[in-house]
């Protein structure tokens, strides 16, 4: 898609992909939703293209109609801010790794400069004028056929960007060029322009194939937004203080109480939009916990609704409703405890109601006075002037009858249950990066091993810091450095010199290097093994050769025979990958190299080492565990049936039996049929963590398409923040450790 741009040397193309589009408005964008990717979806698949000219970028998605280019749509992402960009949960659209952009607020904007009526002269003349230049310069194009562009070369050194002036005015729906998603016609740019826009779709769900390439639209396109900057005089000067709030939502659900039990859906909604939903299930749901950041004021709040899916004999809805008080809620603190669920309220306003719910307090009582009053009609007890009255109550007073005989008076809203929720939520106010210069400084300069010291003091955030101080370290561009420095500070203190029990277990070390994996490496972990694991989760291949748990009918030579052949696929995927290691890791793993080689020197435990302590982090730490949580790694977007799950688990031992440089003992006999390609495969090991360690040759720069964006400011106000709370502990533990290390109690002083 690129040449549509070649003959501008203003316009660069950023990233281009397949992007699976869906619109969605507020009535239909919250539901929950089966297979994303499925047949008779609503998703769309297009050409997607980022491109830059000047200082305006835009996002393009095509459609090819035969041998035709069709431009559906153009999103002006300047306009955009980036709250308005966010991932998408897994659990939204089943297998798609998807992401939203926001058009509301733009829209509003739009709604108020359109509604002056030197505005829509203006702009009705500058359609013109661009209905005439675009029909003269373009030949065959017609501004009315939904934006055709012939695939030749020549249509498409035709294809200019349109002036800054028009593309201010047409941000709202990103410019949707004469195209029709989901039965709905959006507004060519050459018609006539509504007075309103709020009847467009508000959300842009936009969806990948692959993990790594939603991350890279998502860093590109929040790259590229405008933060939400707010404005405050500053106590010290009178200069103004620009600074930006970032929010962040941690909710849990557990359970409800109350409920019929029937199979329902646990979905959490932020601003009237799906965000996540659990597992069908109920009333009790495991793992339903999801974490949003980023996001904007939540002006209509979060809300928790309990969804009822359609099945025989019962209607498709929301069977309850609650409205979780975020604004009451302390900063910081995690709050556990039932919420009242009720049907009809303002929170479920918007949503579609699931029939015959009763209120909590009369299921039981209803089923009991529907069994009295059989006995009573059985025995001629039953007053005609009570029957009569229970017929002539209005409709929606008689909604919860249970039968003629019985009526249940009960206005809106009503409880129908409890829910258990636990939620944090945090609001962290972010300055410019000048501010914190200092503390980066001190963090990273001045005293490498300072986090060390903060992680011993507050071991319940050990995590936490040392994963927040290597974002920092990511941003700033010292990382590798600087892990450097934490890895020879802990080899001084090493009293073992074992070299297999090198970095095994946990210390500040590898949980930073698991960080940066973490941030840096899933776009390699899918490039090594990424198209293998997807095929045995697709295809359920059956492998196993444990003689206790294979059937009757299981043949376990061709289990083997089938395990060796997927086993040489994945490791000729992992060979491969070899080059597109990214040059951050790079150069960590050839400080991590230099580092336990000058430690062991002249032994002869160098040699084992120098493959080892790169081992035990990209195969140890990243590989195999990608093998064993494909979903949690962004392989695969659902999680693998148990048969799958096995023979990657088989796989994963037969990787890391060659990664420790080793091969099957008597402790599994059944696996040492593998041994024949360990040993053949180290040699091929030693060649792999040779080419990820050094800097010789090309290498993947480390570009934001390869790597999540680190909002460094961000990480450094959460640092501080941390730091200020915890300032009495840290201050005391600080004197303490003076006062330690100080030949005499004179010279022991207060720190300020």
């Amino acid at each position: 898609m690129s040449d549509l741009f070649a003959d501008n040397p203003h316009v660069s193309v950023l990233v281009s992909s397949v992007l699976y589009l869906r619109m969605c408005d507020e009535s239909d964008g919250w539901a929950p939703t089966i297979h994303a990717l499925a047949p008779r979806s609503r998703w769309q698949p297009f050409i997607g293209v980022l491109a830059r000219c000047a200082d305006c970028v835009s996002l393009f998605l095509f459609d090819i109609d035969g041998e035709m280019v069709v431009e559906a749509a153009e999103v002006d992402v300047c306009a955009l801010s980036t709250q308005d960009i966010q991932v998408v949960d897994n659990s939204v659209f089943g297998r798609a790794f998807s992401f939203s952009v926001n058009l509301e607020r733009v829209a509003r904007a739009m709604d108020a400069e359109s509604e002056h009526p030197e505005t829509q002269r203006a702009m009705a003349s500058e359609r013109r004028r661009a209905s005439a230049k675009s029909m003269h310069d373009r030949g065959n194009f017609s501004p009315g056929s939904g934006g055709m562009l012939d695939k030749s070369p020549r249509m498409a050194s035709q294809r200019q960007f349109r002036s800054a002036g028009e593309r201010r005015r047409s941000r709202s729906m990103g410019h949707i060029v004469g195209a029709t998603f989901q039965g709905q016609a959006m507004n060519n740019a050459t018609s006539s322009m509504p007075n309103k826009h709020t009847d467009a779709p508000s959300m842009l769900y936009l969806a990948t194939a692959k993990a790594c390439e939603r991350n890279t639209w998502v860093g590109h396109l929040r790259q590229h937004a405008q933060p939400p900057l707010m404005r405050a005089s500053s106590a010290e000067s009178r200069a103004l203080l620009q600074f930006r709030v970032e929010r962040s939502l941690w909710i849990k659900i557990h359970e409800a109480q109350g409920l019929p039990r029937t199979h329902t859906v646990a979905a959490v909604m932020l601003d009237g939009h799906l965000a996540a939903q659990s597992d069908e299930g109920g009333p009790r749901w495991d793992n339903a916990s999801y974490c949003f950041g980023g996001l904007g004021p939540l002006r209509r709040g979060v809300q928790v609704a309990v969804w009822q899916r359609a099945r025989r004999g019962a209607d498709a809805g929301v069977v309850g409703c609650c409205h979780v008080p975020v604004p009451m809620l302390q900063r910081g603190h995690v709050y556990d405890g039932w919420y009242p669920l009720t049907y009809g309220d303002a929170a479920s306003a918007d949503l579609p109601l699931a029939a015959g719910v009763r209120p909590a307090r009369h299921r039981g009582a209803a089923k009991r006075l529907a069994k009295r009053s059989q006995s009573f009609k059985s025995q001629g007890t039953v007053s005609s002037q009570s029957a009569s009255a229970t017929a002539a109550m209005p409709r929606a007073v008689r909604r919860f009858d249970s039968s003629a005989e019985v009526g249940i008076v009960q206005s809106f809203p009503f409880r129908v249950g409890d829910v258990r929720i636990q939620v944090r939520y945090d609001e962290t106010v972010v300055l410019g990066n000048a501010y914190y210069q200092d503390v980066s400084a001190l963090l990273l300069d001045t005293d490498p091993t300072l986090i060390s010291k903060l992680a011993a003091m507050h071991p319940l955030s050990a995590d936490w810091l040392v994963e927040t101080a290597t974002k920092i370290a990511i941003a700033r561009g010292n990382v590798d450095g600087w892990i450097e420095s934490l890895v020879c500070h802990e080899m001084a203190l090493r009293q073992e010199r074992d070299p297999t029990l090198l970095f095994r277990g946990t210390s500040v070390s590898t949980r930073a290097i698991d960080t940066l994996m973490k941030v840096a490496g899933l776009d390699f972990v899918d490039r090594l093994i990424g198209d293998a694991v997807r095929n045995i989760v697709d295809n359920e291949y059956a492998c196993e050769v444990n003689p206790m748990r294979l059937g009757d009918s299981d043949n376990i030579d061709v289990h083997w025979k089938a395990l060796l052949r997927l086993l040489q696929l994945l490791w000729q995927g992992i060979e491969r990958g070899a080059r597109e290691c990214p040059s951050i890791l790079r150069r960590t793993f050839a400080s991590i190299r230099s580092a336990t080689q000058a430690f062991y020197g002249d032994s002869s435990s160098v040699v084992q080492v120098r493959y080892s302590c790169i081992s035990s982090f990209v195969f140890l730490r990243l590989v195999c565990p990608a093998m064993l949580s494909p979903r949690a790694f962004g392989l695969v977007a659902r999680a693998p049936s148990a048969q799958a799950l096995r023979t990657l688990t088989l796989l994963a031992k037969g990787i890391q039996c060659t990664a420790n440089l080793s091969d099957f003992t008597a402790k599994e006999p059944h696996m040492q049929p593998m041994n024949g390609f360990v040993q053949h495969c180290i040699p091929r090991l030693k060649l792999f963590i040779d080419a990820i360690s050094t800097l010789d040759g090309p290498q993947v720069s480390d570009r934001p398409g390869n790597l999540w964006t680190v909002d460094s400011a961000h990480e450094l106000a959460v640092f501080c923040a941390f730091i200020y709370a915890k300032r009495s502990h840290i201050r005391e533990s600080l004197t303490a450790e003076l006062c330690a290390d100080s030949p005499s109690p004179g010279h022991c002083t207060t720190m300020p």
